[in-house]
């Protein structure tokens, strides 16, 4: 993919440029997507995972 993209002569910095950003915009956006994202990755594993446990050993063994 870099190889198609270097040969139509496009760059990182070229594509930076033209969207009106800097590196360090790209980084402050991803550390805010991550902030945003860690909490409710975590929550929803709190009430996901034991809300599994519970169906997987009440449940009644499938047959075979």
């Amino acid at each position: 993919m870099g190889a198609v993209l270097s040969f139509f002569g496009i760059t990182m910095p070229a594509l930076l440029a033209l969207l009106h950003l800097t590196p360090d915009d790209i980084r402050v956006g991803l550390e805010n997507a991550y902030i945003w994202s860690a909490p409710r990755i975590v929550l929803g594993a709190v009430i996901v995972l034991p809300a599994w446990l519970l169906i997987y050993i009440f449940l009644p063994p499938r047959g075979e």
